[in-house]
């Protein structure tokens, strides 16, 4: 199955063969990157010290869990 039917956002997903093929999503992807290492950095230590409890939460490994499931299932598709 190809990557583009998978789902995404915008034009679709393309996958790990076009951003190593295409340097607009490289670029794309770094410069991003770096926006959220901005905003990590920028986070105080009291909001710092709330993720941390957050992440102890039951909620939090339910979702986690969800993710992986997700992603796992999402590269199952895009391999056959």
């Amino acid at each position: 199955m190809d990557g583009y039917e998978v789902g995404g956002w915008g034009s679709g997903w393309q996958g790990k063969t076009a951003f190593d093929e295409q340097e607009l999503i490289q670029v794309w992807i770094v410069h991003h990157l770096q926006i959220i290492g901005e905003a990590a950095n920028a986070l105080s230590e009291n909001t710092k010290d709330l993720i941390i409890e957050i992440k102890k939460t039951p909620a939090f490994a339910q979702s986690q869990s969800l993710v992986t499931n997700t992603n796992h299932a999402l590269s199952e598709m895009t391999q056959e």
